[in-house]
């Protein structure tokens, strides 16, 4: 299997998935390690049968790689958003700027969009250097930049790429995992995270650095890859996520091929009395993919994928009409997305943060070694 570089661009699926494919596609957005042999006795087919699908699922660019989610705090960054509205360059200068964007060293998603925000940029910095790092975007969209609003992320609350709704439609909304072997798949719990930092060596880095191009590569290769025992690479990783410092393994999935539409909805609270309430309700939403918690003027960002426009409308209205203090909910179509990918310098990917992040892994481990 291999991961695709390059320019994906929104259009209909070469083939469509039937029930298997879609199965075993919502089994690998729980933990994209999961072993063809686990993947089968979930879909009941041998792990040759599953091997054969998901190569398929790879070379149709339905999954189009694999994403190593690490949290950002216990790194010792701060995460913020940039919203910007650039008015309407020629196409080439939009590609340029695109490009500029997701090269700079601190920024980890930039996604364009449709809507009152048409571009946005997600950036980790260091404490002290974020207002420098903020200027330097600012500065890439001088001659097109209209208003701007920087978000701080405090905290993570999901972040799977996939939306619950997929899941729940697959059988797959949960999974329970017979042992704890090389996927680390009970281990890898998903919670919410805002604070703390961890404490890691050399062998720590080197770890994130050998899963980071993509998070399947096995224990053992990377014992090789690094010249320690199995056992200790074992014990590393699993420290490694019960600090909270890896996260997820996720796959990076194609939403165009598999017909959802990416949104960004930025929500604004009158108040703080509905706040938990609405945060446990965004996690539990079927929409869901990635909820981000933010410091004022909103409170909430929240990335997710519908089937149509119809459905969105009417799952933003029927949140207006359970949560009241809600003030206002600015929602975003996400139409393309972009990075800085480490390993090779392709750009341009369509499923926003719910499709392709694989950077925020690459980048963080190249900035803070």
């Amino acid at each position: 299997m291999h991961q695709h570089r390059g320019v994906v661009k929104p259009e209909p699926a070469s083939r469509e998935l039937d029930a298997l494919d879609r199965k075993l596609l919502a089994a690998l957005s729980h933990n994209v390690r999961l072993s063809p042999s686990f993947l089968g006795r979930l879909v009941h087919l041998s792990k040759d049968g599953v091997r054969y699908r998901l190569e398929k699922l790879y070379a149709t660019g339905t999954i189009l790689g694999t994403m190593l989610v690490l949290n950002p705090y216990a790194l010792g960054f701060r995460f913020f958003t940039l919203a910007l509205n650039i008015r309407d360059p020629p196409l080439e200068q939009e590609q340029k700027l695109m490009a500029q964007l997701a090269s700079h060293p601190n920024t980890i998603w930039v996604g364009q969009c449709l809507g009152s925000w048409n571009l946005v940029v997600f950036f980790i910095a260091r404490k002290d250097d974020a207002k420098s790092v903020e200027q330097a975007i600012r500065s890439l969209c001088q001659r097109s930049l209209g208003k701007a609003q920087l978000l701080e992320i405090t905290a993570m609350h999901r972040y799977q790429n996939l939306p619950g709704w997929f899941l729940q439609e697959a059988g797959m909304e949960t999974l329970a995992a017979t042992r704890t072997d090389v996927s680390f798949h009970k281990l890898l719990d998903k919670a919410s995270v805002s604070s703390g930092t961890a404490e890691l060596d050399g062998l720590d880095h080197a770890i994130i650095r050998a899963l980071a191009p993509d998070c399947r590569a096995s224990i053992a290769a990377i014992a090789q890859q690094l010249n320690k025992p199995f056992n200790t690479i074992k014990s590393r990783v699993q420290q490694l996520i019960r600090k909270r410092v890896i996260l997820a393994c996720n796959p990076l999935a194609n939403l165009s091929s598999l017909h959802q539409i990416a949104f960004s909805a930025f929500i604004e609270l009158a108040d703080d009395g509905e706040r938990a309430r609405l945060r446990e309700h965004l996690k539990r939403h079927p929409d869901t993919g990635f909820l981000f918690e933010t410091r004022k003027p909103w409170q909430f960002e929240w990335y997710g994928a519908v089937r149509s426009n119809i459905q969105l409308h009417h799952d933003m209205e029927s949140l207006r009409a359970q949560f009241r203090s809600i003030r206002s909910i600015t929602a975003l179509f996400i139409i393309k997305d972009a990075e800085e990918r480490a390993y090779c310098p392709d750009y341009i990917a369509v499923g926003g943060p719910l499709g392709v992040k694989r950077a925020y892994a690459e980048y963080l481990v190249a900035f803070h070694c």
